[in-house]
């Protein structure tokens, strides 16, 4: 059986739903702009990485399976094999109600493995910042239905350097480095520097984040952990986030980067840590 056009695994299904199950052949269909009504009826607005706006009237005909672009990005081109960041949001085609795990960040590589064959070959090649329309046939409920799912690719980086506290932060192709000013003690109080102001939404109290991030220790300059030396975002339930951290990034807005200097009683106990955070996206 062909594999679907966007697997199972990628959109938990609603109660009593059997999701993504049905696979039919792959026909894309010619780029839109975002919001645009197609031949179908459907419209897409919202912001970009957020759940969003899905209208058609229901219940959509049972059609072949396609994909197409409804936001060109402006970031760098999907690469084969590289790690992604992306949100999916899917729709009944019966009802329009929507599947439950919308909106939530997901972090996939670019291989058939983690996407399948048929939306592997949609995400390569297009660039960071799109927002894919996908519709496909799928079994529900011992019938057929169309499932409506938005996929919008959400950059691995944020970028961007400063000084703050003590600490100068440069940017590089592999992720942050940081340099200390001669004599620089750390305040002993927990010290947040936006470095880089995101547009995307705040992050809420017991949201997923996810996140690129070095932390080193004070003393030494040693690095403590660090996502970069994958360059794999990570995926952190914030509220196991050691208290510093979490203070840090909560509130703040999905794209920022931020310089946050942990003092010991809000990180590891033994040493101040310098963090710098890209938070990517937050669910």
């Amino acid at each position: 059986m062909p594999a679907a056009l966007v697997p199972a695994a990628l959109v938990p299904a609603a109660r009593g739903a059997t999701a993504l199950a049905l696979a039919l052949p792959l026909a894309l269909a010619a780029c839109t702009g975002g919001g645009d009504a197609r031949e179908d009826g459907i419209t897409v607005g919202g912001k970009f990485g957020t759940v969003p706006v899905v209208e058609f009237d229901p219940p959509l005909p049972i059609e072949r399976a396609g994909v197409e672009v409804v936001q060109e990005g402006s970031g760098p081109v999907v690469e084969d094999e590289e790690p992604l960041v992306i949100t999916l949001s899917a729709f009944h085609g019966s009802d329009g109600t929507r599947l439950e795990g919308a909106g939530l960040p997901r972090v996939l590589f670019a291989t058939e493995e983690d996407l399948g064959p048929m939306l592997h070959g949609a995400i390569v090649g297009e660039p960071v910042g799109s927002r894919l329309l996908v519709t496909q046939p799928v079994e529900h409920e011992d019938d057929q239905e169309m499932h409506v799912t938005v996929v919008d690719i959400l950059p691995t980086a944020v970028g961007g350097g400063g000084a703050a506290h003590g600490v100068h932060v440069t940017d590089t192709d592999h992720g942050p480095t940081i340099e200390l000013e001669e004599g620089a003690t750390p305040s002993g109080a927990l010290d947040v520097t936006v470095l880089t102001r995101g547009e995307g939404e705040q992050v809420l109290p017991g949201q997923q984040v996810v996140l690129q991030y070095t932390i080193w220790e004070w003393n030494g300059h040693e690095v403590y952990d660090t996502t970069w030396d994958t360059g794999v975002p990570a995926v952190l339930e914030l509220g196991t986030a050691s208290p510093g951290v979490r203070t840090g990034i909560l509130d703040q807005r999905t794209g920022s980067r931020l310089l946050i200097v942990v003092p010991p009683e809000l990180g590891i106990g033994t040493d101040t840590l310098v963090v710098v955070v890209d938070v990517l996206a937050a669910g």
